[in-house]
């Protein structure tokens, strides 16, 4: 079975609410249907999903073995660290991991992230 993680990645545009945060999120939608096509084939339509009308491209997966050394992981955070070094001050980043340890946990951000993503444990009782 192997060691499980719950993912969540968020990417969009430093500026949402100008013409400029629009020009962001289309750059955005382009490079992930060119350069990061493989990407966004890879993971398909049930790990990606786009919210348009907050300018936001969602990526999430759980239990998945989310290691370094498997290829559509190096790929996928090719494209995160693509997003987040090239275009640093014009699109925003943020991811993380929650793995099956209670203190395994993996936030990263990018300088201009909203804190879009929250993390929340909780126990609950089913009697």
């Amino acid at each position: 079975m192997g060691y499980r993680s719950e993912v969540s990645c968020v990417i969009y545009p430093t500026e949402r609410n100008r013409d400029v945060g629009e020009e962001r999120y289309n750059l955005i939608k382009t490079l992930m249907n060119t350069q990061f096509k493989d990407v966004m084939d890879c993971w398909g339509d049930d790990h990606f999903v786009w919210y348009d009308h907050k300018k936001v491209l969602e990526f999430t997966a759980s239990d998945i073995k989310w290691y370094d050394g498997y290829p559509d992981i190096q790929r996928f955070n090719e494209m995160r660290e693509f997003f987040e070094n090239e275009l640093d001050e014009q699109i925003s980043v943020e991811f993380a991991r929650i793995g099956e340890e209670y203190n395994d946990i993996d936030i990263e951000c990018s300088a201009y992230a909203e804190n879009l993503l929250n993390i929340n444990r909780s126990i609950e009782t089913d009697f």
